[in-house]
């Protein structure tokens, strides 16, 4: 977050929460306060940390804690993942000595762009496209070096 996005979110939450967020604060308190918000949302963008709180606000009758707005963020960020267009993947794999093969998980060996995310033998949850471009960088190293061998 920069500090123009502090300085504005701070305004905005004076606006909207003016009994937990003081308008007319010391000084002090106020850069206390935006110090905070700076040290606590430095690692998302102004427009992400904007969203989660317009959104809590108008879902919730409460003033958010930090958790709250982290966890709206992160949620955001996990549904703009999601790209269910109908298409179906496979999780292809290659073993050290050459040999292809595709994951089969529930019976299917087509997923798709939600269901490839979750399978287990996809635990950092990479999406089709980034799975691909990696089998094919590992395919072409293993070719490489049993072609080195023989």
């Amino acid at each position: 977050m920069t500090k123009r996005g502090v300085k504005e979110l701070y305004m905005w939450l004076t606006a909207s929460w003016p009994l937990i967020i003081k308008p007319g604060a010391s000084e002090a308190f106020q850069s206390a306060k935006l110090a905070e918000l700076y040290e606590t949302f430095k690692s998302y963008t102004d427009e992400q940390v904007l969203a989660a709180f317009h959104k809590w606000t108008a879902e919730n009758d409460r003033f958010p804690t930090t958790k709250n707005i982290i966890n709206e963020i992160e949620w955001a960020r996990a549904n703009r993942l999601r790209r269910d267009t109908g298409e179906l993947y496979m999780m292809e794999r290659i073993d050290d000595d050459g040999t292809e093969w595709v994951v089969e998980h529930g019976g299917k060996i087509m997923f798709t762009w939600n269901e490839f995310l979750q399978l287990p033998a996809n635990p950092e949850h990479l999406d089709p496209k980034e799975w691909a471009r990696r089998y094919e960088a590992r395919r072409r190293q293993v070719i490489e070096n049993m072609r080195a061998r023989t």
